[in-house]
């Protein structure tokens, strides 16, 4: 239980790190504002329609790849449980963009792809690390 566990939180940390940079490279495309602050909901929103699509489209990518790397590294750590650690660390990482979508009004076609392949690509993610750690590849 206390490896499923750990490996939820590693899981979910590899996520947040790439989303992370993702961030800092989709403000490296698109800068926000200068007078953008935190608490300004129009002002957030009116930023996110200012963005190009593809820098949205980018986005996403960077958000999808967090749940395949989550779950990647959620399931080489918890070889015995990988389908509950990646999916739980899958589910909370969709959580956690869902929570940024409502904070930050974002397009609705970003809300549909969120849902319908953050569970998958964590799948995917901690089935290609059951793939290498059991043929010795990584992480033995």
């Amino acid at each position: 239980m206390l490896k499923t566990l750990l490996a939820i939180i590693v899981g979910i940390s590899a996520g947040f790190v790439t989303v992370i940079a993702g961030d800092y490279l989709i403000h490296f495309i698109q800068p926000p504002p200068t007078d953008l602050t935190p608490g300004d909901s129009a002002a957030f929103a009116a930023y996110i329609d200012s963005i190009p699509f593809f820098v949205l489209f980018l986005l996403q990518l960077v958000w999808l790849a967090s749940a395949f790397i989550g779950g990647f590294a959620a399931s080489a750590i918890d070889k015995a449980n990988w389908q509950r650690s990646t999916m739980i660390s899958g589910l909370l990482l969709l959580a956690a963009a869902g929570i940024n979508m409502t904070m930050i009004e974002h397009p609705l076609w970003m809300w549909i792809v969120s849902i319908t392949f953050y569970p998958p690509l964590a799948w995917v993610g901690g089935g290609l690390a059951q793939k290498f750690t059991t043929e010795g590849d990584f992480f033995q």
